[in-house]
């Protein structure tokens, strides 16, 4: 909800909260780091979940995902596939979500035949391969009508987002206020559609309903065509005064605290619990 509606130093605070106690992984922590600019930040918790969490799903993954919000598609790529040669298992065998996030970004770095066999298996017009809320910028379906689009396959292409676009006018239906993420995600789909008006738009109704991707959209090929619009351009200088306002304040919080720390205790405390239950005398 607050990544949603635009509260960046709240959902920082609370991922914060997660992270102090141990909860699932860094990474929505990292996210929130990104959203707000700070890759340094980001790439520190990023890489940290693997070393507090030794269940972390992604340990072979975490290299790729700093460029792939920097929009080094390329580099997220090769990284990629690094990790999975070194996980020992290919593509085919990871869930959809995986493939998802691969899939897209192939599709983003230009590899568009690449990125076509990878998403064609595990992309539906009905649902999605993809990471969700998670990074919504590598979801599968946009991914494959972007990979349709440049690579001369423009009739695939237009019948899968008109059957994305059947989804957002259903949506606007049912909906009296559609939130930041859906209205962002139509209106790419309206760009993609070759409707710019329509996609700005909605762009500028995703901004004033708290959109605030900035930083994980700065070199974004979706929109690269709009990159010179005036209109498109003043409402990314919107949403980047209001991040960097919202990162000052996430700074001045950070100084009054030193959450490094803060974890490090809760790790300490987690191993000596885990050493007494299995027998074992805790470290001093």
């Amino acid at each position: 909800m607050y990544r949603v509606i635009g509260r960046l130093v709240d959902l920082n605070a609370l991922n914060k909260r997660q992270s102090v106690g141990l909860v699932g992984s860094h990474d929505y922590l990292a996210m929130s780091y990104a959203l707000l600019g700070n890759w340094s930040a980001a790439q520190y918790w990023q890489e940290r979940s693997p070393r507090d969490f030794p269940d972390y799903y992604w340990s072979w993954y975490v290299a790729s995902v700093l460029p792939a919000w920097q929009g080094d598609h390329e580099q997220a790529v090769r990284r990629f596939r690094v990790g999975l040669d070194a996980s020992g298992t290919d593509i085919a065998q990871q869930d959809t979500d995986v493939q998802g996030w691969y899939g897209a970004l192939l599709a983003r770095a230009g590899r568009h035949a690449e990125a076509i066999a990878v998403l064609e298996s595990v992309v539906s017009p009905e649902g999605d391969a993809g990471v969700g809320n998670w990074s919504p910028e590598l979801e599968g379906r946009h991914a494959l009508a972007w990979a349709y689009l440049n690579s001369g396959a423009d009739a695939k292409a237009n019948t899968l987002l008109a059957a994305i676009w059947d989804d957002c006018e259903m949506h606007f239906k049912q909906r009296v206020n559609a939130n930041s993420a859906d209205l962002h995600y139509c209106a790419e789909t309206a760009l993609m559609q070759g409707d710019r008006d329509t996609a700005l738009d909605l762009l500028e109704q995703a901004v004033s309903a708290g959109w605030r991707e900035y930083y994980l959209r700065q070199r974004d090929p979706y929109w690269a065509s709009l990159g010179n619009d005036p209109r498109y351009r003043a409402l990314m200088l919107k949403v980047k005064a209001d991040v960097d306002r919202q990162a000052v304040e996430a700074a001045r919080l950070d100084a009054a605290e030193d959450l490094v720390a803060q974890v490090d205790a809760a790790v300490a405390e987690r191993r000596r619990r885990d050493e007494q239950s299995a027998g074992t005398p805790a470290n001093p």
